[in-house]
């Protein structure tokens, strides 16, 4: 008796689906068929009974199981239009899209002639990276190529987008697409106005697809500097947590942004500074959808000293590890720096008998088994 109100409820709600997709898949510009190869998908898993392996549908489990099915979040946002998603954006996490328009005349005055572009190099930090991060990247990669094609870049825990930027120089300098993104929302209003050639989002790329639709939000220090950050979530201490100025800010998941952004999925440059939050957004990162070529992770601050042991770090390293990346440690102050191992400017570093030194090391403390994991994440670090 049970199984047949079992079966019976679930062909309810297979015919209810069924008509939901010829209802709606007329209005989806062209992206029918993705549409109905998700919807086909789910309305598998809910005919099996099975949420990611396993709700058994038994007695009135089946309306449990409904419940809290992923069907309902994760499938509103993958079959949404692009243009949809945008506007979602652009109402969630404030997006605005890049102005077309720029003096090239200007560039030349803030930049200088390329290829070394020294007048922009000799800026402070008020004006650029704060410890010569972009011109360390440009230098290691970019400036002696045989060609550069336009690039990516994506900058977390943008601030201003000029003061301590990572990316300004290869949006302004270079001309690339940039994509930046910060959490607080009095300086992202500054961000706005600095950066007008960038996408530009206000959000915490954290959360899930599924808190994302629920509209779940994080508390932020609400505090202009560039040391401020996420508060209050674990193992995370910034310098305004005692202080407890918050606000909420929205947060959501970080791949379907860039692939929405960068559709081929491909990052040449992503920058990563969120003090002490790091673990959290490489953890929103599919790496398999996502090609990022190069990465800094910032690796010391005041709360997580060079060192000292840091859970952050710990976590980051790990993760990243995990993927497979390149980890150097000495080339870019306070930050890791990653390099895929199938990206085509790894050879480039690796022509430098000095960095190619440092690659061995790495991998040789990467491959020895003697090593515990904790312990290796560590010591890869005198490389």
């Amino acid at each position: 008796m049970t199984s047949n109100r079992c079966d019976k409820g679930k062909n309810i709600l297979l015919v209810t689906l069924v008509l939901l997709c010829l209802l709606c898949a007329v209005q989806f510009e062209g992206k029918q068929y993705q549409f109905l190869r998700t919807l086909y998908k789910e309305m598998y898993f809910v005919s099996e009974g099975v949420k990611l392996g396993s709700i058994n549908c038994t007695g009135d489990s089946f309306a449990s199981f409904v419940s809290h099915t992923s069907f309902s979040n994760s499938f509103m946002m993958n079959s949404m239009t692009y243009q949809e998603r945008l506007k979602r954006y652009k109402q969630r996490y404030n997006y605005h899209l890049p102005t077309t328009y720029f003096n090239h005349t200007l560039r030349e005055e803030i930049c200088g002639p390329a290829p070394n572009y020294t007048k922009y190099f000799q800026g402070g930090p008020g004006q650029r990276s704060g410890d010569g991060e972009d011109k360390v990247i440009y230098e290691l990669f970019f400036k002696n190529a045989s060609s550069i094609e336009r690039g990516s870049v994506v900058e977390m825990g943008a601030y201003n987008g000029i003061q301590q930027s990572n990316s300004r120089f290869f949006d302004v300098c270079l001309g690339w697409n940039n994509l930046l993104i910060e959490g607080m929302p009095k300086t992202y209003e500054q961000l706005l106005l600095n950066r007008p050639q960038a996408h530009r989002m206000n959000f915490a790329p954290s959360c899930t697809e599924e808190e994302e639709m629920a509209n779940k939000t994080v508390k932020f220090d609400n505090y202009p500097q560039t040391n401020a950050g996420v508060s209050g979530a674990a193992n995370v201490t910034t310098a305004y947590t005692a202080k407890k100025w918050t606000v909420d800010v929205p947060c959501g998941p970080l791949t379907p942004v860039l692939l929405d952004m960068f559709p081929n999925g491909h990052v040449t440059f992503f920058s990563l500074d969120v003090e002490g939050s790091e673990p959290y957004i490489v953890q929103n990162i599919d790496f398999k959808r996502i090609f990022i070529e190069i990465m800094i992770i910032e690796h010391a601050n005041h709360f997580c000293r060079r060192n000292d042991h840091c859970q952050s770090r710990d976590n980051f390293r790990r993760m990243m590890d995990n993927e497979g990346y390149i980890r150097f440690t000495k080339l870019v102050a306070k930050s890791d720096l990653y390099i895929h191992p199938k990206s085509k400017y790894l050879n480039i570093l690796l022509k430098n008998p000095s960095y190619r030194t440092m690659y061995d090391c790495f991998m040789d403390n990467k491959n020895d088994k003697n090593i515990i994991p904790h312990a290796a994440t560590r010591g890869a670090a005198t490389c």
